[in-house]
């Protein structure tokens, strides 16, 4: 497996360390997963608020105005 390097913040790596330790995991399974939910989300424009959020298949409202709408999204799935 290959492996994905980067540099974070130290504030970043603080506030992950803490939700890995208050979830009693790794930091590096708590990445793994915030990456796992990532590829499965859809970036979405609300057509009423211009409100750019990600959400997972099957959204139906933005979280900004509450507007329940249809096929306004900006990208298709990043995992089809």
């Amino acid at each position: 497996m290959r492996g994905i390097y980067m540099r974070l913040p130290g504030g970043l790596i603080q506030a992950l360390d803490e939700k890995a330790q208050e979830l009693g995991i790794s930091r590096s399974s708590l990445i793994r997963s915030i990456l796992e939910q990532a590829v499965r989300m859809e970036r979405v424009l609300c057509p009423k608020c211009d409100c750019v959020f990600w959400a997972e298949p099957g959204w139906e409202r933005c979280p900004r105005c509450g507007l329940k709408y249809g096929e306004e999204k900006l990208d298709k799935f990043i995992v089809q």
